[in-house]
Order: structure tokens, then sequence, then C-alpha cells
């Protein structure tokens, strides 16, 4: 898909590869929403698009609450009149210690925002893509997710899933016009 005059969202936004896709798509033309939980960051990557000459708008969002992917779904519809693009970017890893020593509340937060968020968010954005005669969502899983990944055992999980996810949406393409694809750096 041309990005040229579509309009994209990018969770995970305010840093990182989430900051360079959103960058990316409205240097291509896109109307661009960051969803973050990092208002600064999310509000400075709105600075640097309006910057170079896009365009570009805010929407504080706890990926791991489904009532904020819902809102933020809106919020594009409402701010640049739909939504066509949705990068599911937003990601987190377990740290030390791994598993199984590692706190369950921190790996139980990287299931959330990894995998479950990456299925809402999806959950969330197709029926506004329908409204527009489809669309596109890449997920960004990692090299983790095709790989033994002894480092982080639970991001490993998190990541295989959403290479698994990705692949299991497939019949989007046919019954929405939804391609989904996924990234693995």
């Amino acid at each position: 898909m041309n990005p040229e005059g579509k309009v994209a969202l990018v969770t995970g936004g305010s840093s990182g590869i989430g900051r360079a896709t959103a960058s990316a798509l409205a240097e291509a033309g896109a109307s661009v929403v960051i969803a973050d939980v990092d208002d600064n960051g999310g509000n400075d990557t709105v600075a640097l698009i309006e910057g170079s000459g896009g365009k570009a708008a805010f929407v504080h969002t706890d990926v791991t609450n489904r009532q904020d992917l819902e809102r933020m779904v809106a919020f594009a519809e409402e701010t640049f009149g739909g939504l066509d693009i949705l990068h599911n970017n937003a990601g987190v890893n377990t740290g030390l210690p791994r598993f199984p020593d590692a706190p369950p509340e921190r790996w139980e937060q990287t299931f959330a925002v990894n995998l479950w968020a990456v299925t809402a968010g999806t959950q969330a954005a197709v029926p506004a893509m329908r409204r527009r005669g489809g669309g596109v969502i890449v997920n960004t899983a990692s090299i983790a997710g095709i790989i033994r990944y002894e480092p982080d055992p639970i991001y490993g999980a998190t990541k295989h899933g959403v290479v698994g996810l990705t692949r299991a949406l497939a019949f989007l393409k046919e019954e929405a016009n939804v391609r989904v694809n996924c990234v693995c750096p």
C-alpha cells in the first residue's frame, strides 16, 4: 500500500522503531497517530513529524487496556477521517532475572504488551479498516520469534506468538481486504 494520503496508527511510537516508522510513514505522505504511554516522547515524535512538514497527532494509550485501544482507533478516525495502516509496535522485555526467577508481574506484563495488545489492537482496528475498504497491519515481532531465545524466554514466547498470530490472520486479506504482516528485527 502506498502510504500517501492514508491514515496510519503506530503503537509505541514515542521512540525507537515506532518513531522511525511514524516518521517514514509521514514522509511518505501518511497522516500518523502516535499511540503510547510516554506522553513526552509521543509529543516529541509529533513535533518531529510536523517540523518536517508532515501531519501527526498523539493519543495517550496503554496498549494493555482494551478501552484505550478502542479509543486510539476512534481518535484516528475522528482526527484524520479513518484508519488504513496499523503498526502494532509497542513492546517490552522481561529483563533480569530471567524466567522462572522473574517476578510474575514482569512476565505477565511482557505477555500483555507483546502479545495480548497485538491481538486486541488488531481486533479494534479491523472494523475501522473495513469502513475504509481495507488496510494493512504490521506487527513488530523479533528474530526471537523464530529462534530459540534463551536470554528472555518469555519475550521469545510472546514474539513466537506474534509470528503465529500474523500467519493465522492471512484470511483477513480475503475477508476484509486487510493484509497482515510482521517484521522480525
